[in-house]
């Protein structure tokens, strides 16, 4: 009786191996969520289509690193949009500038003999007892001029 109760010692000869040394592989099946170490925001200071990815996904990148390259025809577009208009604006200041000269020749130098002739006439008469003397003095008015292209009193011609 000693015999059957007696656990059975024998090994089942399927069971047993070679003893070998090498890796041992174990893999274990769990659910959960997996998170990052840090978790960083990119954000472009341009916009456009992506012409080429430079990294994949997943690895590590360098502060500066170049990540993307973006399709250069909108950003070469939108530069030849941005001279044609620095042009046009440079043009229009040349115009402005050449109609300032232009009304500063016409303000200052023109209308000058005319009115000198007009007062030498106009003393010419008064002096012939033609006009009166507050004739001469109106006359005297207009005569009075500025540099500044408007009419103001500044000198009178004697």
């Amino acid at each position: 009786m000693r015999a059957a109760l007696r656990p059975d010692r024998s090994i089942d000869p399927a069971k047993i191996a070679r003893v070998e040394r090498g890796d041992l592989a174990r893999s274990v099946v769990a659910t959960g969520k997996i998170q990052p170490r840090a978790k960083i925001e990119v954000k472009s200071k341009a916009s456009g289509i992506v012409q080429k990815i430079l990294v994949d996904y997943g690895e590590f990148v360098r502060q500066g690193q170049v990540l993307l390259e973006l399709d250069k025809e909108d950003l070469q577009a939108r530069l030849r949009e941005a001279k044609a208009t620095l042009q046009a604006a440079e043009a229009a200041e040349e115009a402005a500038q050449a109609a300032y000269e232009r009304n500063k020749v016409e303000a200052e130098g023109p209308d000058l003999p005319f009115l000198k002739s007009n007062m030498d006439r106009a003393r010419k008469l008064q002096t012939e007892g033609l006009i009166s003397k507050s004739l001469l003095e109106t006359r005297r008015k207009p005569t009075r001029w500025r540099s500044t292209s408007r009419w103001r009193p500044c000198a009178t011609w004697r």
